[in-house]
């Protein structure tokens, strides 16, 4: 049957939309470390602000330590999907939908990490909504020795 403390649980998470003019922030259950996948949401924006940058950071403590950027701003009054998924560096794929480029193993999320949105130029009428991902859930403790270091790079110092 195997160590229960081994076991892993893949599935589909959603976050619940935040409030209106407000970025949204996930963390792992208690008790395990994740390994995203890929990740979707939805920016509605409002008419008064141009343009819009959205940015996935991941930090501890308020501390980043890794951020990546949707390829293209969004401007006012529109509705765009952002997607991104483990190893994926493309172009746009359509017109109303956003690359976001995650690592090539996935986004690893510590436990006590937290993953958030953090949109330049947000307005208090812009929404978040329909965010979901797959996810791979790894339980926390001794056995978390066994699993490698993963160095990820900023993309925007490149």
């Amino acid at each position: 049957m195997g160590n229960p403390r081994l076991r892993t649980i893949s599935r589909v998470f959603t976050i619940p939309a935040p409030a209106a003019g407000a970025d949204w922030s996930f963390s792992p259950p208690s008790g395990a470390f994740a390994v995203i996948h890929s990740l979707r949401m939805q920016l509605i924006t409002s008419a008064v602000v141009a343009n819009r940058g959205v940015r996935l950071i991941v930090s501890q403590d308020a501390t980043e330590y890794f951020r990546t950027v949707a390829r293209g701003t969004q401007a006012a009054s529109l509705t765009q999907i952002y997607t991104g998924f483990k190893g994926f560096d493309g172009p746009n794929i359509v017109a109303i939908t956003v690359p976001i480029s995650l690592p090539p193993d996935g986004l690893w999320l510590p436990q006590g990490h937290v993953l958030s949105s953090s949109t330049s130029n947000i307005d208090v009428g812009d929404q978040f909504s329909a965010i979901a991902g797959y996810i791979t859930e790894y339980p926390a403790g001794p056995s978390m020795g066994e699993w490698p270091d993963i160095h990820y790079r900023n993309a925007e110092s490149e």
